[in-house]
């Protein structure tokens, strides 16, 4: 999710009101620190603890490129 859902309060309070009802914690969104880059972001939970650019960044590095194995 981006920052503008944060802003939406609305939306955030019908999603804690879905979250109860279904015995769920509530979403707490809070300023944190990356544990990557230590750069401050919104975060929606104490799951959430890396920032958009590093989580991204953290995708892209988990590809794996195929080789072969065996005899050559």
């Amino acid at each position: 999710m981006t920052n503008k859902v944060y802003k939406n309060k609305r939306l955030l309070k019908a999603l804690n009101n879905f979250r109860k009802e279904s015995g769920l914690p509530d979403i707490v969104v809070k300023r944190r620190r990356c544990l990557k880059c230590d750069k401050h972001f919104t975060s929606l939970g104490i799951w959430n603890r890396l920032c958009e650019a590093c989580t991204r960044g953290n995708k892209q590095e988990d590809t794996v490129e195929p080789y072969a194995l065996g005899k050559n």
